[in-house]
């Protein structure tokens, strides 16, 4: 029989769950937790102590020989949404790490990176869900495991834990459904479709204390959750229901309100249906056990988590043909040392004409090199000039329709002009709510321009640009003198073609240019990140 150790936390406190598996049936010897300990020295501020708080939680329970399982909480880890060319499962975790590297600042070659690959055919893009943890954030917590004599065998993401424990304690229903995990101040929202987790997010609430604030933020966050995560054909599909997990009698105002307010059908799950356990000896609040017992059966089970850091997949190495290697080194030491002899008198007449071939083909890859950049440069420059577009009023029109600076901050803009049709904008931006981009999106889009945003990602910042956007807008050829009126300003004094510009007489030049004082209020430099 197995003795399984499962352990997570949060800003507020560190919980276990000790179960013993044996065959398919789980028994829980114990579950609870103690308030994180914090530590600091005098004058400086004070920060979590992870491994006081697990001795303070542990003092008393009889562990013996354990297999220990670790939940990170969403917050800690860095989720990117990626993808890839058509690969080979087996190429997979090196293109992951590289289009990681690129998109992400924080995460680097000695990150925890983990991914899960939604789509198994290798012949088709590969859409990945990626998780990384600095290398310092797992350092912190084995460090932690280890002051009090353990180590953790594997380091899960807790939303995929208690979507886990769902899926085995759910009926084989078709549809989507919101699982919500109320733990402490924080709140775990994951969207699962058919078992699989599709969407999750943890955001942060009122505390306890403030009942009527914390009900209404959840609903918001609900909300926002479905309007992010439910499109295309799951918008088509719909929601099936609102699970929250609890013991009979939790969350009571909460679920008629999901009902009445949202229009959901709300559900409560308790998570320990699935290890039964005297009422006398369960938790308080036993839905914020639910991660714990989904790790504890996977690993009592021999079931891989989803996302585990410390053994993230991984290329595979080539089958060792160690003897095979020897011999071929052998052989080839004889026939260099045979051959060596008959042709050691050519060498020298070889080396001298190989030298001066050497210099002239370095002298012909250098004139090549030359010559392919400036072919490169010309191309670029035609190419540009052969789109006809005055961009300097394609700026100004864009500056004019973009929202306040309030409610969006633009991080990079690249303008691409092709040949004969027209050009592109790449814009990537962040913006304080994802319906700023809806507007914005209605705003920008007209007969000469068509406008698509994807990607849309929310971003932990402590600014109030929440959620990370990238648009591609398509800009069509017009005339110089369409763009005398501006079509979003309809009120304003009409703006000179840039044709009749240069015939303006030189006392005009002291007025500043419309475009550039719409760029400098729009894109503060002090404002980018």
């Amino acid at each position: 029989m197995a003795r399984i150790l499962a352990v997570d936390w949060d800003t507020q406190e560190v919980r276990f769950l000790l179960a013993t598996i044996g065959g398919n049936a789980m028994k829980v010897e114990t579950a609870g937790s103690a308030p994180l300990a914090v530590s600091g020295a005098a004058g400086k501020p004070s920060k979590p102590d992870l491994g006081q708080s697990l001795h303070n939680a542990l003092a008393g329970v009889k562990l013996g020989r354990v297999t220990v399982v670790a939940g990170m909480d969403r917050a800690s880890v860095e989720m990117l949404q990626l993808t890839l060319p058509p690969a080979k499962d087996s190429e997979l975790p090196e293109l992951v790490l590289n289009q990681a590297m690129r998109e992400s600042q924080t995460v680097g070659e000695d990150s925890a990176l983990d991914f899960l690959a939604a789509n198994a055919d290798p012949a088709q893009p590969r859409k990945v869900t990626a998780a990384a943890l600095s290398a310092d954030q797992l350092q912190h917590v084995m460090a932690a495991f280890a002051a009090v004599k353990l180590k953790p065998s594997r380091l899960v993401l807790r939303p995929y834990a208690a979507a886990a424990l769902f899926a085995r304690v759910a009926p084989p229903e078709p549809g989507a459904r919101l699982l919500v995990n109320l733990i402490g101040d924080e709140a775990d929202l994951t969207l699962v479709v058919e078992k699989q987790v599709a969407f999750l997010r943890t955001v942060r609430l009122p505390s306890a204390a403030e009942e009527e604030k914390r009900a209404q933020r959840l609903l918001a966050e609900i909300q926002r959750t479905l309007t992010v995560a439910m499109v295309g054909d799951l918008e088509k599909e719909g929601l099936r229901e609102v699970c929250v997990f609890g013991a009979p009698g939790d969350h009571a105002s909460i679920l008629p309100r999901i009902t009445a307010e949202l229009g959901l059908t709300a559900t409560l799950r308790n998570p320990f249906d699935a290890a039964p356990m005297p009422a006398e000896r369960l938790p308080e609040n036993p839905g914020r056990f639910a991660a714990l017992l989904g790790m504890a059966i996977d690993e009592g089970l021999g079931q891989a988590p989803a996302i585990d850091f410390l053994r993230p997949q991984r290329r595979p190495r080539p089958h060792g043909r160690r003897r095979n290697l020897i011999l071929a080194a052998v052989a080839a030491l004889v026939v260099v040392a045979v051959g060596g002899l008959l042709v050691w008198d050519k060498v020298s007449a070889a080396e001298t004409e190989n030298q001066q071939l050497d210099g002239e083909l370095r002298n012909l890859k250098s004139l090549l090199k030359k010559a392919s950049e400036q072919k490169q440069l010309v191309a670029a420059v035609h190419e540009w000039q052969s789109s006809d577009i005055c961009w300097l009023d394609e700026l100004r029109d864009l500056s004019l329709r973009l929202p306040t600076a309030r409610d969006m901050m633009v991080l990079s803009m690249a303008i691409t002009a092709a040949q004969r049709s027209g050009g592109e904008v790449n814009l990537k931006w962040l913006v304080r709510d994802p319906l700023i981009v809806f507007r914005m999106e209605n705003d920008l889009r007209d007969s000469f321009h068509e406008v698509r945003s994807k990607r849309e990602q929310e971003r932990v910042h402590e600014k109030v640009y929440t959620w990370q956007v990238e648009t591609s807008m398509s800009v069509s050829r017009r005339e110089r003198a369409q763009y005398v009126h501006h079509p979003s300003d309809p009120g304003a004094a009409p703006t000179m073609a840039p044709a009749a510009a240069a015939e303006k007489p030189a006392e005009a030049s002291s007025v500043q240019s419309p475009t550039e004082s719409t760029v400098t209020r729009r894109i503060p430099r002090e404002q980018v990140p």
